[in-house]
């Protein structure tokens, strides 16, 4: 396995791993609400042998501070998105886009659509949760406790007790704390996900992407709506 760099360049933080075959193609990963950019590990050890591997890291997560609370927005992040795209100078750009990171992808996508030629989007933020009760579920998220944050992760699993017994306790003890120790952030950014601004610039977006793309849907998702989701696009 091929250890990430992680590179602070012109105001941005990511991770980076090369092509095995030095190849020239690119894959940028972006990630979801209160996860971080080493989420998507374990799909980006199987796709660096043709591409070359960059997952950013959005500020207010984990390493990337903010420098003001404006910036806790996915509209914000679309747009530092897009601009780290252009000042990268990327062509025949591949994104991948989880939850949260998937509707930023769609959304900085239609600012630089020439250097995009393909979008994954992973259970992906979109403008069907406004009508959608289970996605309306992440305004109760996340909570000021660790007993409400561990109830707050089986809306990730379609069976949690899978996930809370075993080894597995370590790893979601891990991921509660994250949780906790960027409560404030994580707020805040939670409200703007919510704007009727960001649900109208999500909704144009959808409807005039040129890109070809993949969403990809799960029956059991507890936040993303399948069926809502899926009438969508």
């Amino acid at each position: 396995m091929i250890d990430y760099q992680l590179i602070n360049e012109n105001g941005y933080t990511f991770r980076y791993k090369p092509s095995i075959n030095k190849s020239s193609k690119n894959i940028l990963f972006i990630h979801g609400f209160a996860t971080d950019s080493n989420y998507h590990d374990e799909v980006a050890d199987m796709l660096i042998e043709n591409y070359n591997y960059y997952s950013l890291q959005l500020p207010g997560h984990g390493y990337s501070k903010v420098k003001h609370r404006s910036q806790l927005n996915p509209l914000f992040y679309a747009k530092y998105v897009s601009d780290w795209i252009k000042q990268k100078g990327f062509e025949n750009l591949v994104i991948i886009g989880h939850s949260m990171g998937g509707g930023i992808a769609i959304l900085a996508s239609s600012m630089v659509q020439k250097q995009v030629s393909r979008i994954v989007a992973v259970t992906p933020m979109n403008s069907s949760m406004w009508t959608s009760l289970t996605s309306l579920k992440i305004l109760k998220i996340p909570s000021n406790n660790d007993e409400d944050n561990f109830k707050t992760k089986s809306l990730l699993f379609h069976k949690p007790e899978n996930f809370f017994t075993g080894v597995q306790d370590k790893k979601n003890k891990e991921e509660v704390l994250y949780f906790l120790k960027y409560m404030k952030e994580f707020k805040t950014l939670r409200k703007n996900m919510f704007s009727w601004k960001l649900k109208k610039e999500l909704s144009l977006a959808e409807k005039n992407n040129p890109i070809k793309t993949l969403v990809i849907l799960g029956k059991k998702d507890g936040l993303i709506s399948n069926s809502a989701a899926y009438k969508r696009f």
